[in-house]
C-alpha cells in the first residue's frame, strides 16, 4: 500500500512482558505471530488475514520504559527529516540509526512532547494493511497546543490539514486524510501529549467485553462518535489503545 512522506507507516508495542501482549492481542484483535530471529530481539511481526499489520518487540536491556505503542512516519531520507524536525521546534529522542537490512529508524518527539517515530524502510515496507478488522485504521496526536502542532507537521511534511466542523479538531491530509491532532481540554489534566492507534473491530461493544476478560481495562466507553464506535482501553502490561467500528459511507 501507498506510504507518502509524513503519514503513519508502521505501529509496534514495546513491552516487558511481549507473550503476555500476544497472547491478549490474539484475543481481541484475531492476530497470529511471526517470531523474527534472534538478532531481532525476538520482535514479533503481528498478522491478520489481509497482511502484516504491527509488531510487538521487548525493550533493549536496561531501557526501562513503559508499554507504550509507537506510531511511525514515513521518510524517504530519514537524515533529512530529523534535520527538518529539529529546525521546526521538534526533539530527537533516539538519533537514526540502522535496524539491519529492514530499515533505518528513530524517535522524536513534536513541539509539545507527543513522542513518534521516523522509518526510512529497506526490506521492510510497513504494514500491509488499514482498515479491516484487526487492523489499525486511524492514527491520532493529542496535544494541548493543536495549532501548533497542525502547524508543525504541515511545515515539515508538506502535507494539508482541514478542520473538522464543530469540533476542535483537525485531519492531516496528502490525498486522503491519514491522522488527527486533538485538542486537549482540562478534562485531560495530568495526561502528557501523545499519539493514540485506533485498531478496527467489528462490534466494539463485544470487543470491549473480551478486553476486559483477558486482563485487560476500558477507560472510556464504549460511545458513539461520527466516525463510528469505539472504546479508550489498555492491554495488560498497560499500553493505551482505542477500538472503533469504522463508519461507513
Amino acid at each position: 500500500m501507498k506510504k507518502t512522506v509524513g503519514t503513519p507507516c508502521w505501529v509496534d508495542l514495546m513491552t516487558p512482558d511481549p507473550e503476555v501482549a500476544r497472547n491478549f492481542y490474539t484475543k481481541v484483535l484475531g492476530w497470529t505471530y511471526q517470531i523474527q530471529p534472534e538478532e531481532y530481539g525476538g520482535y514479533a511481526m503481528c498478522h491478520i488475514e489481509a497482511g502484516t499489520v504491527a509488531g510487538i518487540g521487548k525493550p533493549p536491556a536496561g531501557n526501562e520504559m513503559p508499554s507504550v505503542w509507537t506510531v511511525y512516519l514515513a521518510t524517504e531520507d530519514i537524515a533529512k527529516t530529523v534535520a527538518d524536525w529539529t529546525a521546526k521546534g521538534g526533539q530527537v529522542l533516539t538519533a537514526p540509526f540502522e535496524v539491519p537490512s529492514q530499515g533505518h529508524m528513530a524517535v522524536v518527539s513534536d513541539p509539545t512532547g507527543a513522542v513518534v517515530g521516523l522509518w526510512q524502510p529497506l526490506a521492510h515496507r510497513g504494514f500491509d494493511s488499514v482498515g479491516p478488522p484487526g487492523a489499525p485504521c486511524w492514527f491520532e496526536v493529542n496535544t494541548p497546543k493543536s495549532e501548533t502542532v497542525r502547524d508543525f507537521f504541515v511545515d515539515v511534511f508538506g502535507l494539508t490539514a482541514q478542520r473538522l466542523e464543530g469540533m476542535h479538531y483537525y485531519t492531516l491530509h496528502d490525498d486522503s486524510p491519514r491522522y488527527g491532532v486533538l485538542q486537549m481540554t482540562e478534562a485531560w489534566e495530568g495526561i502528557p501529549p501523545h499519539w493514540m492507534t485506533y485498531f478496527s473491530v467489528e462490534d466494539v461493544p463485544a470487543s470491549a467485553e473480551v478486553v476486559k476478560a483477558n486482563g485487560g481495562k476500558v477507560h472510556h466507553g464504549p460511545f458513539d462518535t461520527a466516525q463510528g464506535p469505539i472504546a479508550v482501553c489498555s492491554d495488560p502490561t498497560g499500553a493505551m489503545f482505542t477500538i472503533i467500528k469504522p463508519q461507513t459511507a
